[in-house]
């Protein structure tokens, strides 16, 4: 649907601007779950940017982090690959966003050998929508700012009773009732009801062709 709306705004008369193309370094934090005490996890990675119209900017982003066990004989590899839409209401020196879109996340298990040739190998991939909210400042004529929030694995179920759902790990979160409050003051979006699997901040700079 997200998809649908940005090529009907994109082709919309009027509408079109320059294209403007950014591309930079960004780093992600994925909140860790407290209740769990599961610890935040951070990445390294980049984006691409890429003004189609004055209120449409479509994003890829992949990101990096290694980990390994302490006898450096096993190493887990995870490369989150993100696809967005970016919606904005205005263009300024400040630009707020609202973002939604879809991403590929993949975690590659490695066993070493001595001579640290891999011995075994194993893969799994999750895939799931995001939605999320930022601002972009320009802080020169060809290089801008970014901080945004972003929910991960979003669903929407059933209708909404305006107090909350429950996250895959069987643990209430108040991200999901404030969510929820937020859909019931829309017009029928009432009757969609909100939950994730978790959240990232992300920030970077995007340096502007």
């Amino acid at each position: 649907m997200i998809g649908i709306l940005a090529v009907l705004l994109v082709g919309a008369p009027g509408r079109a601007a320059a294209q403007m193309l950014g591309i930079g370094p960004r780093f992600s934090m994925v909140r860790g779950d407290l209740a769990t005490k599961t610890p935040s996890t951070r990445f390294v990675g980049g984006t691409l940017r890429l003004n189609t119209s004055k209120i449409v900017g479509l994003e890829g982003s992949l990101d990096f982090r290694t980990t390994w066990d302490t006898g450096k004989t096993q190493r887990l590899r995870e490369t989150p690959l993100q696809g967005s839409v970016l919606i904005y209401p205005f263009r300024s020196v400040l630009s707020p966003y609202a973002l939604g879109g879809f991403g590929i996340y993949t975690r590659t298990y490695e066993v070493l050998s001595s001579g640290g040739v891999i011995a075994q190998s194993a893969q799994d991939r999750k895939t799931g929508m995001h939605l999320g909210f930022g601002g972009e400042l320009r802080v020169a004529r060809h290089a801008v700012a970014y901080v945004d929030y972003r929910y991960r694995f979003v669903k929407f179920t059933g209708a909404s009773t305006g107090t909350g759902t429950t996250s895959a790990n069987g643990l209430s979160s108040s991200s999901n009732v404030a969510m929820n409050a937020l859909l019931n003051s829309i017009p029928g979006a009432s009757l969609l009801k909100f939950s994730h699997e978790g959240s990232m901040w992300t920030g970077g700079v995007a340096f502007v062709f």
